[in-house]
């Protein structure tokens, strides 16, 4: 059932928008942007409602685009497209996604690269269309951004000749091109060894399904190898915890984890303490965290983008285009973090797996 955005505490996004006004997703999109490639009357009215549903942009998102818009504005300078194949905005960037952003542009400078945002639905979710505005343009290389999709396919007859392309994310499946991504599989298994020697023995995970076929099922496999294969949760599809509240907390009772990886990581605590488990229960973040009161997997998202950057500008150095004949991959190795305000969270565990 829709979600009514006048009723309903959330913070309003563009599909909400794009609802109430009767237009199509990138046409709201445009609208917010002020793009003339719409009438200024439906911009209008779209702003207009827009505002009157009290939608505010993320700042961290406007920050962001402030800088790539520098970068493209510097005049003489070899551009690199940075394509974004969400096939909707984004209510708020993930942290994940703006460190590797941050971690682009910044060695995107460093090298003398400027660096351009395309963004799927910009161009009706048509790689043709998006790809023949990427070469018209002059662009010949491009950054694949991470998507919160489980899988992105394309067309296999669609070429990529001219343009010297890297991957910052495991959802491209066809056609494999060379990717820098996490090492999930190391990640997870000093995860779960640096839980083992705190005295966790019971640890399981809440994943959805989009996430394990997305990291190759690394997490999965890390705790089966460990012998906690029973207490692994994975919700349908790209589906959250919120979506699954009753299902989880029969989980955390019935498993009787003593530690839950999860990138739900928030929503997994609440209903730990909802529960009052939060002494018998240790939630991990598999994602960096900055209130330093859990544990989690700081996976280097800032290095990832860096050394995408890097990638690219060797490959356009070497002149190599097109899809590669036999793609690598880079991985980068995370850090485990327990921070001293989590230590207390609960007593060590004597039980074994």
């Amino acid at each position: 059932m829709p979600r009514d955005p006048e009723s309903a505490p959330f913070r309003v996004g563009l599909r909400d928008i794009a609802r109430a006004a009767n237009v199509c997703l990138m046409t709201a999109s445009l609208a917010m942007r002020q793009s003339p490639k719409i009438s200024a009357a439906t911009g209008a009215r779209v702003r207009a409602i827009a505002d009157r549903l009290g939608y505010r942009p993320d700042p961290e998102i406007s920050r962001l685009m402030g800088r790539l818009r520098l970068s493209r504005q510097r005049r003489g300078t070899e551009m690199i497209a940075l394509i974004d194949f969400r096939r909707e905005a984004p209510v708020r960037l993930h942290p994940y996604d703006s460190s590797i952003l941050e971690g682009i542009t910044a060695r995107a400078d460093a090298l003398g690269f400027g660096i351009t945002v395309f963004r799927f639905l910009d161009y009706e979710c048509s790689l043709k269309k998006l790809l023949r505005v990427v070469r018209h343009r002059g662009i010949s290389a491009a950054i694949l951004l991470p998507s919160n999709q489980a899988q992105v396919v394309f067309d296999p007859e669609e070429s990529w000749e001219g343009l010297s392309v890297v991957s910052a994310t495991t959802a491209v499946l066809t056609p494999r091109f060379h990717q820098v991504v996490p090492n999930q599989l190391y990640n997870m298994m000093t995860m779960i060894e640096r839980m083992h020697e705190r005295g966790c023995r019971r640890i399981g995970a809440v994943l959805n399904e989009t996430l394990d076929r997305r990291t190759k099922h690394h997490y999965s496999l890390a705790l089966t190898w460990h012998g906690h294969r029973d207490r692994i949760l994975l919700l349908p599809g790209a589906t959250t915890v919120s979506d699954h509240v009753p299902r989880v907390s029969a989980w955390l009772r019935t498993a009787k984890p003593d530690a839950v990886a999860t990138e739900d990581a928030d929503a997994v605590a609440a209903l730990v303490r909802a529960a009052r488990l939060e002494r018998r229960i240790q939630v991990v973040s598999l994602n960096s965290r900055d209130d330093e009161k859990m544990p989690y997997q700081d996976q280097h998202p800032r290095l990832i983008g860096e050394t995408a950057m890097s990638l690219v500008s060797g490959m356009l150095h070497n002149h190599e285009t097109g899809i590669p004949a036999r793609a690598l991959v880079t991985t980068i190795d995370g850090d485990f973090n327990y921070p001293p305000a989590a230590r207390a969270l609960r007593p060590p565990s004597t039980e074994r797996p």
